[in-house]
């Protein structure tokens, strides 16, 4: 009778034991938590979320049109399984993912192209809103040598406009207005009380003030962003200058601890220092938006060269200020304005060294009262033309650059 009962204690405490060693090999596995797509012009961008980082390899499977992601010592949330119908890959140059879990600890993922493409892969530490991620960016051929026409924008001279001829160019003169939407993606910036996104924001003012702008017989408004997906900063930059811009227009929406802090600002870049210690944490937010929405790491020398280009800027910094200025004065008529001149700080999406450039601050998505106001379609326009009517009047009496050799 002792004997069986030493057995069964026996049994019992080394399965007990058996069962403790299976969950702490569980836990020091890497779990895949999410996945994500954004669909953009010249690539799409996969997420995966992950609990650590992970330790993985990319097979590209050319002649099958396949990227194979083999993630080891990891698992698989069965969250993603119903993630992965909610994609949105009809717009992307993804047909289909699937995930495969081995019996070796591996989880295998397999993209089905639509067409052949390169992968770049690079993982992205913890921040503020995001655990550890694996991104994925599936990039056009072109991708890589379009960015590095552009690596030093003072060197090179920009192409024409895609489509415009250039003897219509000088027939009919025409400013071109370069309007980016702040965010996207990844990274949607500030969110109001009641869940309103930023980057949301941000682009449908800037469809309107594109409309607007368009309508117009001497000018040209193109869209920096055209959807929701990111762009790194001196990506949005080196756009601007592909389409030769005649002054660039960043829009945002901004955010404060205080729910009390309203009103519309204007910012142009400063290299000597912020005008208040708001508009240099304004900036330092702003500039950390490549860390949200993720850059490859491989290219950061060689980013953070060209941002910090600093030649020749005066001309530019100065006419910017007068457009800044312009445009605070028409926003004031639409009610409160934070400042009431136009603030300065080191926002390193305006560091174009040839265009003028500019920052609007719509309002503040952190007041509720502002929020439902930036969510209103009526609202939305009357933004944008008073951003025109400043536009309008910084251009007043110049005469376009015909040959836009910035």
């Amino acid at each position: 009778m002792k004997f069986k009962m030493s057995l069964k204690f026996l049994l019992k405490f080394f399965g007990i034991l058996l069962l403790s060693q299976n969950a702490i090999s569980e836990n020091v596995l890497t779990t895949i938590t999410g996945v994500r797509i954004w669909p953009a012009p010249e690539s799409t961008r996969i997420v995966f979320d992950l609990n650590k980082k992970p330790l993985y390899k990319i097979e590209q499977v050319t002649e099958k049109n396949q990227i194979i992601i083999k993630f080891t010592s990891s698992k698989l949330n069965p969250h993603c399984l119903s993630v992965l119908k909610k994609l949105p890959l009809k717009d992307s140059v993804v047909s289909k993912v699937k995930f495969f879990t081995e019996k070796n600890k591996m989880v295998s993922v397999i993209l089905y192209l639509k067409k052949d493409l390169k992968p770049n892969s690079f993982i992205l530490s913890p921040n503020q809103r995001y655990g550890h991620r694996l991104v994925v960016d599936l990039e056009q051929p072109n991708k890589n040598a379009f960015l590095a026409l552009f690596a030093e924008p003072l060197l090179v001279e920009a192409p024409k406009l895609p489509h415009v001829k250039p003897s219509a160019r000088k027939q009919h003169p025409q400013f071109v207005i370069a309007i980016d939407a702040g965010h996207g993606g990844e990274d949607p910036g500030a969110i109001g009380k009641n869940g309103t996104q930023e980057k949301v924001i941000a682009l449908k003012v800037a469809q309107c003030l594109q409309e607007l702008v368009n309508q117009q017989p001497n000018m040209k408004g193109v869209l920096i962003r055209t959807g929701d997906y990111y762009l790194g900063l001196q990506e949005r930059v080196s756009r601007a200058r592909l389409y030769q811009a005649d002054l660039f227009v960043s829009i945002h929406a901004d955010a404060y601890h205080s729910r009390s802090a309203e009103g519309a600002s204007v910012f142009t870049l400063s290299e000597r220092g912020a005008s208040s210690v708001a508009a240099k944490m304004l900036a330092e937010r702003e500039n950390k938006a490549d860390v949200i929405g993720g850059i490859s790491l491989s290219t950061r020398n060689k980013v953070l060269a060209s941002v910090l280009l600093d030649l020749s800027q005066t001309a530019s910094q100065g006419a910017g200020n007068e457009a800044a200025l312009h445009i605070l004065k028409a926003l004031e008529k639409l009610g409160p304005i934070h400042k009431r001149h136009v603030e300065q700080a080191g926002f390193a999406v305006l560091k174009a060294p040839d265009i003028p450039s500019l920052l609007v601050e719509t309002g503040f998505i952190s007041h509720p009262k502002t929020e439902a106001k930036l969510n209103d379609p009526l609202y939305q326009k009357k933004l944008a033309r008073a951003m025109l009517q400043g536009i309008q009047r910084f251009f007043d009496g110049k005469m376009p650059v015909i040959a836009h050799n910035h």
